[in-house]
């Protein structure tokens, strides 16, 4: 699967055959059958894991993960951040990590993740982040060391938050015409009440 736009984002494609609504590109392209399906709870829709053939848990944590190059080093430019993303998507799935948009610019990237019973936030952004920079390296992506930066940002997103957070991401690019990652960084501080401690 090829990455031929600007600006990431994976977006609906194909129809399940449990429910005539249409499922997230990146279940089709991610998760085996087996191992996730959509389904309606009530009025929402979320994700069942069974990976074991037995009883289903129903899973919905979604969060907004943003993380950036060390030292703000611009490494993510156009072709570089399209194979970067494109491993990533493929990473996960072997991960089993649930990624529903992902989209970056010069020197950070942003995932919305639903996040499975099994799983926490500390471990799903080490997998991503830790096997991607030694693919990088390895591969010889960049011209110089390549290292993501040690923090990180993680917040939870409420079920009517999601479009716009998706459609956050899908924008990066004109975002960041007008913005840096610095200033977004300071705002992200602001907006979620994250503080310094010296």
């Amino acid at each position: 699967m090829g990455l031929n736009n600007q600006d990431i984002i994976l977006t609906p494609s194909f129809r399940t055959e449990r429910e005539n609504t249409e499922q997230p590109h990146w279940l089709a392209s991610i998760t085996p059958p087996f191992m996730a399906e959509r389904v309606k709870i009530g009025n929402l829709y979320g994700f069942s894991r069974n990976t074991q053939g037995g009883e289903m848990s129903y899973i919905k944590i979604w969060v907004h993960i943003v993380f950036g190059t060390k030292n703000r080093e611009q490494f993510l430019l156009k072709e570089i951040k399209e194979k970067v993303i494109q491993h990533i998507i493929d990473n996960s799935h072997l991960k089993n990590i649930f990624i529903d948009c992902i989209n970056g610019y010069h020197d950070h990237l942003h995932c919305l993740i639903s996040l499975g019973s099994d799983q926490n936030i500390s471990k799903v952004v080490n997998l991503i982040k830790g096997e991607s920079s030694y693919w990088i390296n390895k591969n010889k992506i960049t011209r110089t060391k390549f290292e993501w930066a040690d923090e990180y940002f993680a917040v939870s997103v409420g079920e009517s938050q999601v479009d716009s957070v998706r459609n956050y991401l899908k924008n990066q690019v004109e975002h960041h015409k007008k913005k840096s990652f610095l200033e977004e960084h300071d705002e992200f501080m602001n907006k979620y009440g994250f503080k310094f401690i010296p």
